[in-house]
């Protein structure tokens, strides 16, 4: 008994409940594989070969951090790994890349992927 006359009393007391008005809270960036990312691939602009790279016989791949904007443009790359001469060739090229929207929730979310480009010489 004591406790629900305790409760009574503490509810009486309280104030009605206000909400607080709704807040647009910035997306948070969403990891996508490269394989889910890859589906959603609008434009991809190849890289050019640097003459420099060719002339020294420099092959091998180039791993980017990419990170794509609510519109699905690029807002940013970070090179993981990779030959210096072949990471700016293949950074120029992704900067140009366009991806469908991502969203998440019902609402654009900037998503964040590797991608894995291959350098070899003609043959």
């Amino acid at each position: 008994m004591e406790a629900s006359s305790t409760t009574r009393i503490a509810t009486a007391k309280l104030a009605p409940a206000k909400l607080a008005p709704t807040k647009i809270v910035p997306s948070q960036v969403v990891w996508l594989s490269p394989t889910q990312a890859e589906t959603r691939l609008l434009n991809r602009a190849e890289p050019q070969y640097p003459r420099e790279a060719l002339a020294a016989h420099r092959v091998g791949d180039v791993v980017l951090e990419v990170q794509v904007a609510e519109d699905g443009s690029i807002s940013s790359i970070r090179t993981l790994s990779g030959d210096p001469l072949l990471a700016a060739a293949a950074t120029e090229a992704v900067r140009n890349w366009r991806y469908q929207p991502y969203r998440q929730h019902d609402h654009p979310a900037q998503f964040q992927t590797d991608v894995t480009l291959s350098f070899s010489l003609p043959n």
